[in-house]
């Protein structure tokens, strides 16, 4: 769609933001002494690291930010003021806005996720096919055209559903919600709502006809 030229030259920014990044901690941090930290890590204030965290540079964890228990983030990944990676995590190469949820065992890879989006349980962003094909860049891309893997786009305001995969190389439009369950292969237009029409369980628990809500404002918190 139009934009995605300038979407994926996002990425780029990723790697220009982290290129002269160096290990540092900020006023009120905590890192447990379970955790790692590995290499040019700036971590800023009021920032929380919980035990089993294991955190590789260039990475910046932003003001107020937690990562939680057992979670693993790799190089180049940005995790802005206020956010939460859960525990059991897994990011790498990406970008988590400000004021977003990254709940407990996501899977965030070659991606960048905007601000106060909230992503549940078991979320994972493919950034690589199931048959290794490659995913092959735009060359007309300025600084991406070197990028072997792409994840998604996810757009400021979406709120993801557990158990849901987007495939590589797609964008998510601003304020969309995708239910559980749900592959996600294409692109998805601002405002969508993606919903699964047959949920497991729904018969079992006469639930027909009832409409899933949209899901609430999660409190930031780790879990």
């Amino acid at each position: 769609p139009e934009g995605r030229p300038r979407c994926w030259a996002a990425y780029r920014r990723i790697r220009d933001a982290l290129r002269d990044v160096v290990g540092f901690r900020g006023d009120d941090v905590f890192v447990s002494e379970n955790a790692v930290i590995n290499g040019r890590v700036w971590i800023d204030d009021g920032a929380e690291v919980y035990p089993g965290a294991y955190v590789e540079g260039p990475s910046y964890i932003g003001k107020d930010a937690v990562v939680g228990t057992g979670s693993l983030i790799r190089g180049e990944t940005l995790i802005g003021d206020r956010s939460v990676v859960g525990s059991h995590c897994s990011t790498a190469r990406s970008l988590i806005g400000p004021d977003t949820g990254v709940y407990t065992h996501c899977k965030i890879l070659n991606s960048v996720v905007g601000r106060r989006c909230h992503l549940a349980g078991f979320t994972v962003t493919a950034a690589s096919r199931i048959d290794l094909s490659p995913v092959v860049p735009e060359p007309d891309i300025e600084g991406v055209e070197t990028i072997r893997k792409r994840g998604s786009i996810i757009h400021h305001g979406t709120g993801i559903g557990p158990f849901v995969v987007t495939l590589p190389d797609t964008i998510l439009g601003e304020n969309c919600f995708v239910e559980s369950f749900i592959p996600v292969r294409s692109d998805v237009p601002a405002g969508t709502k993606l919903r699964n029409e047959t949920p497991v369980g729904r018969e079992r628990n006469d639930l027909e006809g009832v409409e899933n809500p949209h899901p609430p404002e999660y409190p930031f918190k780790d879990g």
